[in-house]
């Protein structure tokens, strides 16, 4: 994401670095600046907006690489001298925003949070954010618009790259070998790791370093044949003066380059969206606009009177300070709120971005990456950043220290559940890369000789209703839960993120007709949230009647918390109600479901079934219930599913007949 010499004029550059400056690699810096924050504010206006972590890649591996080859080739590169001038442009701003987030954190995170956020500032000060994330990744992981790290990913992937890149270069060139087949070789094997995984494990191809490396390397390939090409070394001055970039070529051939990157550049970005299989082959278009463009040269027109503009080059400048800051203070922004941020609220998070990473930039990146003693700022920055892994470690190590709260926060501030066991994950409920012979043990013993049966089926909201109906209904009837999460349990239905699916509801609805239980419960998101139609259940509802079951169910939507339940609840403390008075029922960060209650029930009295609507069952005018009567445990503690506390309240509030065994 960095890779960049932020100098404000060629003077500066010269007295830092062995390269000329161009101002158009700052200018280019900027458009991906802008496209990562459109994408991050307004994804809706920019879908492909992502694809500016791409052009940052590239240009870091372009401008990292002829700094090296630089060294190299003047006997001047050392690898103290290399690492320390990473610490010192790296370190400053990437402390000062971490040590803001663990102080914010401190104040306003739930333990849970704080703990997680811990976590991510050890791994981001680390730099293997990917790592971590991509093992977070998962159905029932926080959604990452509340995860304020999650962007050092990036960050993670290039420090990864240049830990072993530069003494690769240096042992290649030592022996004589071509670096630039080198370079095309590994360029090569990244790629093609990459384009075979990615319809495999789309998440491990995202944050994976080698399947990322590919796209450094283009940069650092552009580098190696200037170097291989020129009389001179890429990015010093000509005898006549003018930088040495594209020296042979005519004028049209570098507008040309330039226009054609740009072209791409927007093709991708208007084109791609987060559904997209990304990176694969698809990462080509950014990757190869990005080369055409710092290829052209600062020359081409577009380069010379577009991002040389002093306007552009200026956000290029504090790109790496507003990459760092512009997502946390978009986070918080929705953290802060129980309604979604308005387009203005957004817009001045832009501002405020704006501003941090410009006073970041003149008071904290220039005065620590030039003048004197670069060796003892190199030191220290170490030991704050030693210090930084410290602290979030003890704060993950210490279960996000809910002790820093007063008495009357710390129950709510400590809450944390454990879905796992009482979902009985793995066995019953279904992880999304597990098929239906994982299905083992899902009923209990019969109660007594010709108890009635119960089958459970759908996704994780027929998951999380298990410990109700096992504590109400488990007596009296045999229970079989067969549930799997991301998939509801519509047959014949297709998701391209779950494949297993639709050969799970396959074997259930099979099942379901050898065994012919007394009574079929189903319930799901119903939302579509995972592109399906939700009334679709018609045609579950009517393979059942085909293999003779009588008795269905269908349960409707839980109440949906935009933050979830606790933070909704621990937002409420921390403003004006005290712990003891914790509403009973609130509407505060509330997604009304009404109209999806309603279309559920309609779809029942049409088909002749019972219909359960939790949402009549916990919700009224004054809102939705929140935490249990007896205990005061929060009743979801997501956005949407059930602790086994409120799933046990839920359920005890279901019709009477529901509860009580019919005669067989």
């Amino acid at each position: 994401m960095d890779g960049a010499l932020r100098v404000t004029d060629q003077a500066q550059a010269r007295a830092h670095t062995p390269l000329e400056y161009r101002p158009d690699i700052d200018g280019l810096r900027a458009v991906a600046i802008i496209w990562v924050i459109a994408f991050h504010a307004f994804p809706e206006m920019a879908p492909g907006g992502f694809v500016g972590v791409d052009v940052f890649f590239v240009i870091s591996g372009f401008l990292i690489t002829s700094i090296i080859l630089k060294g190299l080739e003047r006997g001047e590169f050392s690898f103290a001298g290399f690492y320390a001038g990473r610490v010192r442009r790296l370190l400053p701003a990437l402390c000062l925003m971490l040590i803001t987030l663990l102080v914010a954190g401190w104040h306003f995170f739930l333990a849970d949070e704080f703990r997680s956020l811990g976590k991510n500032v050890l791994a981001g000060i680390a730099f293997v954010s990917n790592f971590v994330l991509w093992q977070e990744s998962g159905y029932f992981d926080s959604a990452a618009e509340s995860k304020p790290l999650l962007h050092l990913w990036s960050l993670g992937i290039e420090e990864q790259f240049y830990i072993a890149w530069p003494l690769l270069l240096y042992v290649a060139r030592k022996r004589g070998m071509n670096l630039l087949h080198l370079s095309v070789g590994l360029a090569l094997a990244s790629f093609a790791l990459n384009a075979w995984l990615v319809h495999r494990d789309p998440v491990a191809t995202f944050y994976l370093p080698v399947t990322r490396f590919w796209e450094i390397l283009a940069g650092s390939m552009l580098a190696l044949v200037r170097s291989q090409t020129a009389n001179v070394p890429p990015g010093a001055a000509t005898s006549d003066g003018h930088n040495n970039q594209n020296r042979s070529a005519g004028p049209w051939i570098n507008n040309l380059q330039a226009a054609a990157g740009l072209a791409l550049l927007l093709v991708a970005v208007a084109m791609l969206d987060k559904k997209a299989a990304y990176p694969g082959y698809l990462a080509l278009l950014p990757v190869s606009a990005t080369v055409l463009l710092i290829s052209a040269g600062p020359r081409a027109w577009l380069n010379r009177h577009v991002l040389s503009n002093r306007g552009i080059v200026w956000v290029g400048l504090i790109s790496y300070a507003l990459y760092l800051w512009h997502w946390p203070v978009l986070v918080f922004l929705r953290l802060g709120s129980a309604e979604p941020p308005t387009v203005a609220a957004r817009l001045a998070a832009i501002g405020v971005s704006v501003l941090i990473a410009w006073l970041t930039f003149e008071l904290v990146d220039k005065p620590v990456r030039y003048g004197p003693h670069p060796a003892r700022k190199a030191l220290a920055l170490c030991a704050i950043a030693a210090a930084l892994g410290i602290s979030g470690g003890a704060a993950y190590q210490f279960n996000g220290m809910p002790w820093r709260f007063s008495d009357s926060l710390q129950k709510l501030a400590a809450f944390q559940y454990d879905y796992r066991a009482d979902y009985r994950e793995g066995t019953c409920f279904l992880r999304t890369d597990q098929d239906a012979s994982a299905f083992q043990d899902c009923s209990n013993p019969l109660p007594r000789a010709g108890a009635p049966s119960i089958v459970l089926w759908g996704d994780s909201h027929a998951a999380h209703l298990y410990p109700g109906l096992k504590a109400s209904l488990e007596a009296n009837f045999k229970l079989t839960q067969l549930t799997s999460s991301s998939c509801p349990p519509i047959v014949g239905l297709v998701l391209e993120e779950r494949p297993p699916c639709k050969g799970v509801n396959d074997y259930v609805l099979h099942r379901i007709g050898v065994e012919q239980p007394d009574r079929v419960i189903l319930a799901a998101l119903w939302n579509g949230g995972w592109g399906y139609d939700s009334t679709r259940i018609v045609d579950t509802i009517r393979a059942l009647r085909a293999k003779g079951i009588r008795d269905i169910e269908l349960v409707g939507p839980v109440p949906h918390w935009k933050d979830g339940l606790p933070r909704a609840l621990y937002r409420a403390a921390l403003r004006d109600v005290p712990l003891h008075r914790i509403p009973q029922r609130t509407r505060s960060g509330l997604i009304p479901l009404e109209q999806l209650d309603a279309q559920m029930r309609e779809i029942s009295k049409a088909e002749g079934i019972a219909y359960i609507s939790p949402w009549d069952t916990l919700c009224d005018t004054n809102g939705c219930q929140t935490v249990t009567e007896d205990n005061g445990v929060p009743i979801a503690w997501d956005t949407v599913h059930l602790t086994a506390e409120g799933s046990r309240f839920l359920v005890s509030h279901f019709p009477p007949a529901m509860l009580a065994p019919s005669p067989r």
